[in-house]
Order: C-alpha cells, then structure tokens, then sequence
C-alpha cells in the first residue's frame, strides 16, 4: 500500500513538473521570438532597446529555467536540476500569489473609488483605478474620440470615433451614458462634479462648461462611471479565478519539486534493494 502511495506521489510530481518545464519552454520562446523579431525589423525605432534586450535576456533565462525542469525529471539522481527549478517555481509561485491577492483587493479597490466619485481616494485605490484612467485615456486617443451636441436638441450630446472599426463603443456609450439631458450649471454635489473636479486626475476645463468637459477624456469617464467600471469588472471577475487556478498549479508543481528532492532518490533506491532481498530469499 505504502509503494502505490508513493509511486502515485512520484507520477504526480512528475507530472506536475513537465507540464510547468513545457510552459516555462513555450514563455521562453515566445518572449525570446518576439524580442528578436522586434530587434530585427524597423519597429524596433518604436521600442527602447532596454525592453527588447531585455525580453531576449528573459526569454534565455526562462529557457534555461525549462530545461532544469526537464532534467531534474530526467537525471532525478542529480538533486542540483531539480533545486535550481524549484527555486524558479517558487519566486513565480509568489508572484502569481501577489497578482491573485492583488486582483480581489483591486475588485473592491475600484467599486469604493467608483461609489467615492473618485474623490479623496486612498493610496490603494488609486493604484487600482489608474488602470481604468489609463484604459479610457487609451480608448480616448486610439478611436480620436469626440463628444459633441446633438444638432437641434436641447443638453444632449453623442459619442463618436472618428476612426472605423469602434461601433460598439460608440453604442455601449451612447446608449447607457449619453441617453438623457446632460445639463448646465450642475448642480454642486452632483456625482459629476465630484468626479470630473476629483484631484485623482486632473480636469482640463472648470466643471461649469458642460460641453467642453464632457469633450474628454475624464469627463466621457465621469458621465459613464457605472458603465466602465462594470466593463472593466466583468474581465477582472474571471482574472481572479484564472489567477486562483495559476497559483494553486504553481503550488502543486513546487509540492513536487520538494517531494522528489526529498524522497526521490530513496523511491528510487528501494525498489533495488526489495528485489535484492526477493531473490537472496532462499
């Protein structure tokens, strides 16, 4: 019974390690391809060569990494492979670790900013809603993105890209942001107000001028608060379960790595010594 339990630890482990070793290998040279194909090519003027000498760097080392992964499976008398790749696994075990926690704390991190107006927020939550400031500012740029008023209708306005391809941008803003009057003057404690005049991203234009403040960035942000905020949530909500599932697989693969380092070459050695003594048997 003993040896089954051990020979089912040993398979596991096994197992465990080459399916983390194939997918250190295939990072390794994803991240190595793609640096040296921007390296090679005229987009690397559009990259600091920190960043794609770095990524060749990486994706060597990431290799070197996969390989004593397979040879601490293959060479199991040899401890020393199977110790550098469990030191490997354990640093990424405690960084998948960081960016699990870090993703459940930036859930509720986001909806307290958001119910806040993003005002007087702290340290943590502006660290969690920079990536939403970040997004929209992109979203802003990468569509050339206009709000302007509607021709012959009193405080209403529309969202619109002046570059193809963004139609269901347009409606998810249109439909749910921009659907009522958006007035002037706001009334003070107006959420957005509070908002768009929040120091957590420094406004453009005094919040008194509808038409100019809904007419970037932030304010396109603050009249559809609710809208980003649960589009960037609905992709955080499987993130922290992936993330769940990537840390427990690196936990269960570092469990492997100790296990054989420490009973490895005694699994390995009993068998020899049990057949020794089955045929010494008189």
């Amino acid at each position: 019974m003993g040896s089954n339990a051990q020979s089912i630890c040993r398979c596991s482990s096994l197992l465990f390690i080459f399916l983390s070793s194939t997918i250190f290998f295939i990072l390794g040279l994803v991240v190595l391809a793609g640096s040296i194909a921007i390296a090679v090519t005229v987009v690397k003027e559009l990259f600091p060569t920190v960043l794609w000498g770095g990524g060749i760097g990486a994706g060597v080392v990431i290799l070197l990494f996969a390989l004593t992964g397979y040879l601490g499976m293959c060479r199991k008398e040899k401890k020393k492979w199977l110790i550098f790749f469990l030191i490997f696994n354990l640093i990424v075990f405690f960084l998948t670790l960081a960016i699990c926690i870090s993703l459940f704390f930036a859930e509720s991190a986001i909806k307290d900013a958001s119910d806040a107006n993003f005002v007087n927020l702290t340290t943590f939550e502006k660290t969690a809603a920079n990536p939403l400031k970040d997004g929209v500012k992109n979203v802003w740029d990468g569509c050339d993105a206009e709000v302007l008023p509607v021709v012959n209708e009193t405080d209403m306005y529309v969202f619109s890209c002046s570059k193809s391809g963004f139609s269901v941008l347009e409606n998810l803003v249109n439909d749910n942001c921009l659907d009522d009057p958006f007035s002037v003057p706001f009334p003070h404690n107006s959420s957005y107000v509070e908002c768009y005049g929040s120091e957590w991203w420094k406004p453009e234009f005094p919040y008194s001028n509808a038409t100019a403040t809904i007419n970037t960035a932030k304010g396109t942000l603050c009249a559809c608060e609710d809208t980003w905020v649960d589009f960037i949530l609905k992709y955080l909500l499987p993130g922290k379960y992936v993330s769940i599932g990537v840390t427990l697989f690196f936990f269960f693969t570092f469990l492997g790595c100790s296990y054989l380092c420490c009973f490895g070459q005694k699994h390995i050695e009993n068998p020899d010594s049990q057949l020794k003594g089955y045929i010494a048997r008189p």
